[in-house]
């Protein structure tokens, strides 16, 4: 099962809309500098514990109500 092609598929119909950068969120949420480049961020981490951890105490990680 290719989890990342069925992502692109669920997406087909908004691909103008939706950026999809791929790598891990403590490396890519460093690249922006400016927190108005986007409106949304959806983060599908990895499932063992340590980087559950690491994205959970990430501080690059926008949290709710951040402006």
């Amino acid at each position: 099962m290719n989890y990342y092609q069925d992502f692109l598929n669920n997406i087909s119909n908004f691909k103008e809309k939706v950026t999809v950068l791929k790598g891990y969120s403590h490396r890519i949420l460093r690249t922006f500098q400016d927190e108005s480049i986007f409106d949304f961020a959806y983060i599908d981490g990895a499932h063992t514990s340590y980087e559950l951890l690491t994205d959970a105490v990430n501080p690059d990680v926008p949290t709710p109500g951040w402006n």
